[in-house]
Parts: C-alpha cells; sequence; structure tokens
C-alpha cells in the first residue's frame, strides 16, 4: 500500500501531464475544435486546485461549444449520442468555478432528452431508443450541481429501478427500454457489466454512486446514499479485484464519497487498491498506462489518455485526503 504522500506525488504527476495538453488559454493542443478534450477539465483542475486552469479550459467549452446559448454539438457524430454525460460533466466543472449561470444553460440544453416517466436520459442506439445508466447518472450530476433536483431525483429513481430490474445477480445491463424493461447489449462492455468478466468497466458506475452521494447531501435523504453503497457492494463482488482493473479509473473517488456517509471498511480499502494500481501504471510522464484495456487500438489515443486521465486523477487526488491541495503547482499554470 503507497503512502499519502506517494498519493499526492502520482496526483501531482498526472495533473501536470493533463495541464501539458493545454495552453495558456486553455486550448487543446491536439484537438482545439474536440469537445472531448474540454468537458472534464474544468471539475478535474478544480478538484485538483488548479483553478486558474480550469476556468480557461471552461472559457474555451463556452467559447467552443456554447455560442449559441445553449450546449450544442450535433455536427459531432461521435460526441452527440454523448451529450447529456459530457454535459453533466461540463454542469459540474462550471458550477465547481461559481459559474451556476452556464451549469443551468447546459443542463438545460440537455433536460428534453430525459424521460419524466422512468427518469434516464434517453439517446438513440443501434437497439433503438433506450435509456443508459451512464449517460443518465453523469446528467444526474450536471442536474444536482445546477440545481434542479426534481430532475435529479427522477435520476436518482431511475437508478433504483435498473439495479433492481437485474436478473442475474452476476450481471449488470445498463439499457432500458421506455417501459423500464432491461435492453440486453453483452457485446458493449459501456452498456453490460459481469462480475465474471476479467474486462470489465468498473466505471461504468461510478458517475452514478457519486450522483447519488451528491443527491443525498442536497435533498437531504438517506436514500440516494443507500443506493450508492448498493452499487459498490456489487462491484466489489467481482470474482477478481475490481479495484485492479483497467478501467476502475475514478471509482476509488466514489467509493470515499460513499465512505463519509457509510462505516464500511470495504470503501476506504476500495479505493486504496484502485489508488495502488493507478500508481504501479503510471508512466514517467505523468500518464497512466491503459495498454491493458482491450478493444482500443494501440498505442491508445490521447484522447483516451487524457479523458481516462481525468477520471484516474479524481482518486489520486480523493485519496490524498484533506492533505491534497496542489496549491504549489497553481502558480504554474
Amino acid at each position: 500500500m503507497a503512502s499519502s504522500n506517494d498519493y499526492r506525488r502520482g496526483a501531482e504527476r498526472l495533473l501536470d501531464f493533463l495541464a501539458a495538453e493545454y495552453d495558456e488559454d486553455g486550448r487543446s493542443r491536439s484537438a482545439p475544435d474536440n469537445v472531448q478534450f474540454y468537458y472534464k477539465m474544468p471539475s478535474t483542475f478544480a478538484y485538483g486546485s488548479r483553478r486558474r486552469l480550469a476556468m480557461r479550459t471552461l472559457e474555451q467549452f463556452e467559447r467552443r461549444f456554447m455560442a449559441s446559448g445553449s450546449f450544442d454539438i450535433a455536427d459531432d457524430p461521435v460526441a452527440a449520442p454523448w451529450a447529456a454525460y459530457l454535459g453533466g460533466w461540463a454542469a459540474w466543472g462550471a458550477s465547481a468555478l461559481g459559474r451556476f449561470d452556464l451549469a443551468g444553460r447546459v443542463m438545460a440544453s440537455v433536460a428534453p432528452t430525459q424521460d419524466m416517466k422512468l427518469g434516464g436520459m434517453v439517446h438513440k442506439s443501434q437497439l433503438g431508443a433506450v435509456q443508459d445508466v451512464e449517460r443518465s447518472a453523469a446528467a444526474g450530476m450536471g442536474f444536482v450541481w445546477a440545481m434542479d433536483l426534481e430532475r435529479a431525483k427522477l435520476v436518482g429513481r431511475f437508478l433504483e429501478h435498473a439495479l433492481d430490474r437485474q436478473q442475474d445477480d452476476r450481471a449488470y445491463h445498463a439499457y432500458f427500454d421506455g417501459e423500464g424493461a432491461v435492453v440486453p447489449d453483452r457485446a458493449d462492455r459501456n452498456a453490460f457489466f459481469s462480475l465474471d468478466d476479467d474486462e470489465a468497466r468498473p466505471a461504468l458506475f461510478s458517475t452514478g454512486v457519486s450522483f447519488l452521494v451528491w443527491l443525498g447531501r442536497a435533498i437531504g435523504e438517506e436514500w440516494p446514499v443507500e443506493l450508492a453503497h448498493r452499487y459498490m457492494r456489487f462491484v466489489a463482488g467481482h470474482r477478481d479485484d475490481a479495484a485492479a482493473l483497467p478501467l476502475t479509473t475514478k471509482l476509488g473517488w466514489s467509493a470515499l464519497m460513499v465512505a463519509t456517509h457509510v462505516d464500511d471498511p470495504m470503501l476506504t480499502d476500495f479505493a486504496r487498491r484502485c489508488a495502488d494500481d493507478l500508481l504501479a501504471r503510471q508512466l514517467h510522464d505523468g500518464s497512466i498506462d491503459f495498454d491493458g484495456v482491450s478493444e482500443v487500438p494501440k498505442p491508445i489515443d490521447k484522447l483516451w489518455l487524457i479523458g481516462w486521465g481525468c477520471d484516474a486523477a479524481l482518486t489520486l487526488c480523493a485519496i490524498s485526503g484533506n492533505e491534497y491541495t496542489g496549491a504549489r503547482r497553481e502558480q504554474s499554470q
């Protein structure tokens, strides 16, 4: 097990790697017009106490993808189906930086895709119109931070429904139709999680767990945190060690959020194992080695190194605890 100093140094090095992707104005050096290089950066840099860089990347996000006043990525065929997910992250980052107005506009843009009966966010897939747990959970984060708590509660109930409707206690399907029935898609690991799959992607649950903790705090009710704990217990039942799977990344951060409300040693132990695994995979440039993720062409594209790197940074910053500030780096960003 690593020390607090090890986690802190690892977080600093990873944040340095992420920061190097952006120029002094917060523009991506690799793909300045690709929304996927921006939507997580304000929240990640703010969480790592690099607020000036966080604000610059948020300004770029607003200038490039909110020019009409709403969040518009319809011309991007890759990102558009994930608008609810991207919007939720961007709204968190905007609120963390005091831009509640921007958070509200982002979430108003994606809100029409919410099913007001079941509560999930709808997108069109090859299986038809489905409500997806991962997209919905991230949108839930955004609704909480934009203080749209009625919509956030609907998402919370959708996540409760999703867990209760699983018919196999060793598997989880993340897609549902408008009647609330499971829509199986075992070909996509972002849509299906098996406790017996050594290439499963636990990050599927991270935004949901974190969102539920925030929701519980915002509405002053216990059921969202209890549901978040249920999700963590499910993931912890992986036949191997879910904390050491290549795409656990931010779930260590989520586990620690639950641990602030629930007395369960599994949560902090899971977070430490996750962080230890990330440190073991950290490369000389500060990035994390994701070559263990199958189904992704090698070498890993910079887009994934940045996106998944943000997730890993949340866990490393969180495990560093209250001692982590990153202040000594702030002056250089």
